[in-house]
């Protein structure tokens, strides 16, 4: 504070940590002492309000300029994740297509094949015609399975199958995917019954077609199909005695995934064996890799239906009424 005759002069420096953010002065005129008292006391008062609103101030852009900061960070690293997330996603969906090129070569080897044998040579006999004709519609409804399957995967990445939910008996399923499969020959062993599960007659069928195709495509000489009632639970087992997945693959399955689309893009078990797991615990079962003694296990486990007669009936207890004594004297 300066007073350089009657003039009284304030000045005060105004900032924000170390940065200076200006001056504020003020200049009073004064014709006596007493008023210049007065006037030095008022304009310190008003100097204090101003330094702390514009304290006050520069605390807020400092602030706002922290939370923006760690909103950019913030910002970086989410778009860093997602771009990481978007190229796995692309390799996963490269290796899925290679996978998928390979699958739809090997059938569209055979009817090229078939076909193109038939009309070089023609059909020896009946029997040839028959046997080659047969073949290629195994891999047509090969081709016809493969095809399902990337149109239910893409379903359920996202998010719109639909599925229903009603009594389905196995032995039914089981006849129509032998039916499917063209194969019903002794190298398939099944065990008859007559349990019923709930779910989607559609996709049961195409889960149980699937483990078939793996089976007859990958397995082993002998294939069987057991189905077993656990309780509450139906389990359909789909065996062979092949060499069973390699032990990559298997760790892969037996790993549980809380994203299905993901790991339909991902799974290293194959498209085929991906969907028929998504399928399963979409109708609210869940489908089991096993190796052992062996022989190659894959267990779709279900709710089970009880059929009518299965279902214990307790008769009610009849109501007893209060025990009456009959009282009298003895007579002598």
């Amino acid at each position: 504070m300066t007073r350089p005759g009657r003039h009284t002069v304030i000045g005060v420096l105004v900032g924000a940590a170390v940065v200076a953010l200006g001056v504020v002065g003020l200049v009073a005129v004064s014709s006596s002492v007493a008023a210049e008292a007065r006037t030095r006391s008022v304009l310190v008062t008003v100097v204090v309000q101003a330094l702390v609103v514009l304290v006050a101030a520069a605390g807020a852009v400092a602030v706002y300029a922290s939370a923006a900061r760690r909103r950019r960070q913030e910002t970086e690293h989410r778009l860093e994740a997602e771009l990481c997330t978007e190229r796995q996603l692309a390799r996963a969906k490269g290796h899925l297509l290679a996978g998928i090129s390979h699958e739809l070569r090997e059938p569209l080897t055979a009817i090229f094949g078939f076909s193109e044998y038939l009309v070089e040579y023609g059909a020896v006999d009946e029997t040839e015609a028959r046997e080659l004709v047969r073949a290629i519609r195994a891999e047509a409804i090969e081709l016809e399975r493969m095809v399902e399957d990337l149109f239910v995967a893409a379903r359920i990445d996202d998010g719109s199958l639909r599925l229903r939910s009603q009594e389905v008996a196995v032995a039914d399923v089981v006849e129509r995917v032998l039916a499917c499969a063209g194969r019903t020959g002794s190298r398939i062993e099944v065990s008859r019954t007559d349990a019923l599960v709930r779910g989607d007659p559609t996709r049961v069928q195409h889960v149980l077609r699937n483990l078939l195709s793996n089976a007859l495509r990958h397995g082993g000489a002998r294939i069987r199909i057991i189905t077993v009632v656990e309780g509450p639970r139906v389990t359909i087992t789909v065996a062979d005695d092949g060499p069973g997945l390699p032990d990559d693959v298997a760790d892969s399955f037996l790993v549980p995934s809380e994203e299905v689309g993901r790991r339909l893009l991902t799974g290293g078990s194959g498209l085929g064996l991906a969907v028929a797991r998504a399928l399963a615990e979409a109708m609210g079962g869940r489908l089991d890799y096993q190796r052992a003694m062996r022989w190659t296990a894959f267990q779709l486990r279900l709710p089970g239906v009880r059929r009518p007669e299965e279902i214990d009936v307790v008769e009610p207890r009849r109501h007893r009424g209060p025990r009456r004594i009959a009282v009298g004297s003895e007579s002598g």
